[in-house]
């Protein structure tokens, strides 16, 4: 078994630092916009009808998606 070198250890241990305790930043105009409800119905059409500006990511356990 290699031995993980120290400057990886480092790496490694930062990038848990950073996920753990960053919580990004969103501007208050774009706080409002991200907390406006979509209906099923407006789903669709954007999901029919896609625009480059908005991503849809799907982040329900693979038993609710079933």
């Amino acid at each position: 078994m290699k031995k993980i070198k120290k400057e990886y250890l480092i790496i490694f241990l930062f990038f848990i630092f950073l996920t753990a305790f960053f919580k990004g930043y969103v501007s208050s105009r774009d706080a409002d916009i991200l907390k406006k409800y979509l209906a099923p119905e407006e789903l669709k059409k954007i999901i029919e009808n896609p625009v480059d500006d908005i991503w849809i990511i799907d982040v329900r356990p693979s038993s609710a998606y079933k």
